[in-house]
């Protein structure tokens, strides 16, 4: 069970990564679930669930909220329970104050301030620390129409993961692939996370 929870977190946080939505109505949480707060640390989080069964954790990227996920979760809440939450920093999450709370031991709580406290401006120099390799089966989803994630930063992407990367690259999406081809992200999304 802990190897399952694992491989599925880290496929949604990679999917996530570099995905996010525009919302074009007001939110209504409950149209998709229950909304709930959690506490991290002293950090009220805000999350949807839906569904029961295994637990499927959904982390959206930046600039983004819960509901990126909205198109995926109605069908993989018939298999798994599904919690999409707003990261610290992001929506109806606690919004803490100082870089210091977005360094990399908080890396899932905020994707804009985890860049401005890890990643140098130009000139860019070597790193001075490893980083370790993703040891899960990865999914990975990416538009090709995408203009700030180019196709040529797909090279070398295998060299960060130490098992199986299925990597789904779709021609006509682009920086929000799971919107602009939901259906085909969350059908191979479902199957992909149903063979493990």
């Amino acid at each position: 069970m802990a190897r399952l929870f694992i491989t599925r977190f880290a496929l949604v946080v990679l999917v996530a990564c570099a995905l996010g939505p525009f919302a074009t109505r007001p939110v209504v949480a409950e149209e998709l679930g229950r909304s709930e707060f959690v506490d991290s640390d002293g950090v009220k989080l805000h999350c949807v669930t839906q569904g029961k069964g295994p637990l499927l954790v959904m982390i959206h990227g930046f600039p983004d909220f819960w509901y990126t996920w909205r198109n995926q979760m109605p069908a993989l809440a018939e298999h798994f329970q599904v919690v999409a939450y707003d990261q610290r920093g992001y929506n109806l999450s606690d919004k803490p104050a100082g870089v210091e709370n977005y360094t990399t031991d908080k890396l899932l709580d905020a994707m804009l301030n985890y860049y401005k406290a890890n990643y140098p401006r130009e000139p860019y120099a070597e790193a001075d620390r490893e980083f370790p390799q993703v040891q899960c089966p990865v999914l990975l989803f990416h538009g090709l129409k995408d203009p700030a994630l180019l196709p040529g930063a797909l090279g070398g992407t295998w060299d960060w993961v130490a098992n199986e990367l299925t990597l789904i690259a779709l021609p006509e999406a682009g920086h929000f692939v799971q919107h602009d081809a939901a259906d085909v992200v969350t059908r191979r999304m479902v199957g992909w996370l149903m063979s493990r």
